[in-house]
């Protein structure tokens, strides 16, 4: 029996084999045994032929992988040395002693000199905030007081069965006009409001002085908030209510027109 080695096959001349030798070769290469001698010489020179491109196919193919591998390992190398080459380039960079030049130093200065501006800008406007937050609670204290001192003065008033105080007297007043004005309409005259606040007799000299300072204070502020405030929360509610009014007759436009356009989109 012939041996079916592919390094021996190329040794092997088909047509110099007897049939027995030939139908041995065709069954170790698992072909078909079957034939004429011609038919089995010719199906053995084709299997032949196969083995032979196989083995130069294969034997190219490592030749190939072989040159792959060893051009990736030079690369690969290459590539090692020159991160070692930048490494200790960088290396050297880092041990070099560093100094800030004059331009960076007077650069930094005035950066410093500009934080602090900034700082001391920010400090005092927040100590003008905080003034002003404090002169508003004091006023805003201050008038607490008037109205408090003034719903004493009523109790006290009720209590006795009768009005003692000018500062009271003054609110009944400023009361009446307010209730005038909303009756018939007209601003009621408060011109001469502070001159109601005095009752004759009552002190004399500086102290009368003072009390008819504070009491125009008070009939001030008083006047703000009998007269001039409802005045204002009406023209407020006048202006709130005109808003409504144009933003629903904008909304009522707005449908009118969608309306329009599906009407007219139905219609084409």
């Amino acid at each position: 029996k012939l041996p079916c080695n592919n390094d021996m096959s190329s040794d092997i001349v088909p047509s110099k084999l007897k049939v027995v030798e030939l139908r041995d070769a065709l069954s170790s290469r698992g072909l078909d045994s079957v034939g004429l001698k011609a038919e089995l010489v010719q199906r053995l020179e084709e299997a032949l032929a196969a083995e032979a491109a196989t083995a130069a196919t294969t034997a190219a193919a490592a030749a190939t992988a072989a040159a792959a591998s060893s051009s990736a390992a030079a690369s690969a190398t290459a590539t090692i040395d020159e991160g070692k080459e930048e490494a200790a380039e960088l290396e050297a960079l880092l041990n070099e002693p560093t100094e800030l030049s004059a331009t960076t130093k007077a650069a930094a200065l005035s950066t410093d000199a500009a934080a602090v501006a900034e700082v001391d800008a920010a400090a005092v406007a927040a100590a003008e905030a905080k003034k002003a937050a404090e002169a508003k609670a004091a006023k805003a204290a201050a008038e607490a007081a008037e109205l408090l001192n003034i719903e004493r003065l009523k109790q006290r008033a009720n209590r006795f069965g009768g009005s003692v105080s000018s500062v009271l007297q003054t609110a009944e007043a400023l009361e009446k006009k307010r209730k005038r004005a909303e009756r018939f309409g007209a601003d009621a005259p408060i011109a001469d409001v502070a001159a109601l606040s005095v009752v004759p007799g009552k002190a004399t000299g500086a102290a009368s002085s003072q009390r008819a300072s504070i009491d125009a204070r008070l009939s001030a502020s008083l006047n703000d908030k009998v007269f001039r405030a409802p005045k204002r929360a009406k023209q407020q509610q006048q202006k709130k209510k005109k808003g409504q009014q144009q933003q629903q007759q904008q909304q009522k436009q707005q449908g009118q027109k969608k309306k329009n356009r599906n009407r007219n989109r139905n219609n084409n």
